[in-house]
């Protein structure tokens, strides 16, 4: 509204009827704008949900598929096949299945699961240095393969799972960047 001289009440009456119309205007607009936001917010977050929702099944495939690899793994490799479970390695299954049920009583539905991955790792790093550290002075066991076709799939397989989790990782990292702008356009709201 433009500043104008009133005199009298009938102009001042008209002035506040044509602010009224522009005040009724106005909530009219944002009430389409509000409208516009809110489909918009729900389709992003729908496909947002549908988008985490194919990542998770995808990491669970490849989660599942390295797991196979792992149960047949001691095929490829001739000095895990013959030797026996010790006594210190049965003793560490037992703590390690301990710990596992007590991670998983603490972690309950599922928060901090990437945590506990990580850590299963950092174990498994350990727990190889130590063997090539106590095999220094004695027979150490190395890696064998049986044959080239075995190797040649073996690197075959680890080359997709690691292709399948670069693309798993873009993907989070790429809704990671769009939820942060959501979480900032919500904060203008």
């Amino acid at each position: 509204m433009v500043p104008a001289l009133a005199i009298g009440f009938d102009d001042l009456h008209k002035r506040v009827e044509a602010q009224d119309k522009q005040a009724a205007l106005h909530q009219e607009k944002l009430k389409e704008l509000q409208g516009r936001l809110s489909a918009l917010s729900q389709t992003h977050l729908l496909s947002n949900t549908l988008r985490s929702t194919r990542a998770l099944q995808a990491h669970t495939l490849i989660k599942h598929r390295l797991l196979r690899l792992i149960e047949h793994i001691h095929l490829l490799i001739p000095s895990l096949r013959s030797a026996a479970i010790s006594p210190e390695e049965e003793d560490l299954r037992a703590k390690l299945e301990r710990l596992k049920d007590e991670v998983q009583r603490s972690l309950g539905s599922g928060g901090g699961r990437g945590r506990v991955n990580e850590l299963w790792a950092l174990l498994g790093a350990v727990k190889a240095a130590r063997e090539r550290e106590a095999g220094v002075g004695r027979d150490a066991l190395e890696w064998k393969v049986v044959d080239q076709e075995g190797l040649e799939r073996l690197a075959t397989i680890l080359a997709e799972q690691q292709q399948g989790l670069a693309h798993l990782t873009s993907l989070i990292n790429n809704d990671m960047k769009d939820l942060q702008i959501m979480e900032r356009a919500c904060l203008f709201l």
